[in-house]
């Protein structure tokens, strides 16, 4: 058998969310809500649960030892939980600080319980390996490339990544697509951007004013829209700081 055509038996088994959750363990949890910049665990925090997005966004902060922070990912419900790198690491102790973007509605279960649901069914265990490998493998696609370029290029690539994620999330509706030009909104604030990219906000505002001026990104009402001609724009202006 072909590999693609195994990949597709296995198909199913993808993504570990509070959907696919047996309901007796469900049952278990208990909601919690969480309001935007509100803290939801820390680092350094022993695990004690684990917290399943319901609805709503958040990110994931890790400090270094100059002092900054840097956004490596972003929680949603799709593959929305917390906790679950520590748990199947069998380490106690959260690695990253995780805040709320938005209003945020998780159910909070015993990680004991989670934790035997994975060891005891072969189901479970195929979803976990499926979406931590996944985090990896995009990881490792992009790990440290903001750090060997300059100022403007790490936020073009920034944006381009940003672009990628928006467009393939579900909930994209019209208030994030200009229907008559194509334009996406990327929905990032210059702090999110500047953490990601280890510039500060000010050296992020002047990148987004030479990026407007040169037609690479739109806006309206702050927000940074960006469409197949700004996105042709930015891979151009990429292409030629590599050669």
């Amino acid at each position: 058998m072909k590999l693609e055509s195994l990949w597709q038996t296995y198909q199913a088994d993808v993504g570990f969310n509070l959907y696919c959750l047996p309901e007796e363990v469900r049952r278990q949890g208990r909601t919690v809500y969480f309001h935007p910049h509100e803290v939801i665990v820390s680092k350094g925090d022993t695990l004690q649960s684990l917290y399943f997005i319901q609805s709503g966004q958040a990110i994931g902060q890790r400090e270094y030892a100059n002092g900054k922070d840097l956004t490596y990912f972003r929680v949603q419900p799709e593959a929305g939980n917390l906790g679950l790198l520590e748990l199947l690491s069998r380490k106690s102790t959260i690695v990253a600080t995780i805040i709320a973007m938005t209003e945020v509605k998780a159910v909070c279960i015993d990680a004991s319980v989670i934790y035997d649901l994975i060891m005891n069914d072969i189901h479970m265990m195929r979803r976990c390996l499926s979406l931590i490998a996944s985090d990896f493998y995009r990881e490792s696609g992009t790990s440290g490339r903001y750090y060997y370029v300059e100022g403007i290029n790490r936020i073009r690539y920034y944006l381009l990544e940003r672009y990628n994620q928006v467009k393939a999330e579900k909930d994209v509706g019209f208030h994030r697509l200009d229907v008559s030009t194509g334009r996406i909104c990327i929905g990032s604030s210059y702090d999110e951007m500047a953490n990601s990219t280890g510039l500060s906000i000010r050296t992020v505002g002047r990148c987004l004013q030479k990026l407007r001026e040169s037609g690479e990104v739109y806006s309206v009402h702050q927000r940074i829209l960006i469409g197949p001609d700004e996105l042709e724009k930015i891979g151009d202006q990429l292409q030629m700081a590599q050669q």
